[in-house]
């Protein structure tokens, strides 16, 4: 069984959007630029146009944080 469903890619090979199984929502996976791996959110959109846009302004913001030398990850413990 596939752990998502009606994955789109908005930008090829780097950012990606899908739904997860039993959930409405769409989640985005970028890839890490400068290291290995890809970092997951959620988009909070159910339609799939606005999850694109969605996904655009959040790797938009992920490359700003990555050329100013910004902390990416959230840590809450």
């Amino acid at each position: 069984m596939a752990t998502y469903t009606d994955h789109h890619w908005v930008i090829p090979d780097v950012v990606k959007i899908y739904r997860r199984v039993g959930t409405p929502m769409f989640q985005v996976r970028m890839k890490h630029p400068e290291e290995n791996g890809y970092i997951v959110r959620s988009t909070k959109k159910k339609t799939q146009a606005e999850a694109i846009q969605a996904a655009i302004t959040m790797y938009g913001q992920l490359s700003y944080k990555i050329e100013n030398q910004i902390e990416i990850r959230d840590y809450s413990f």
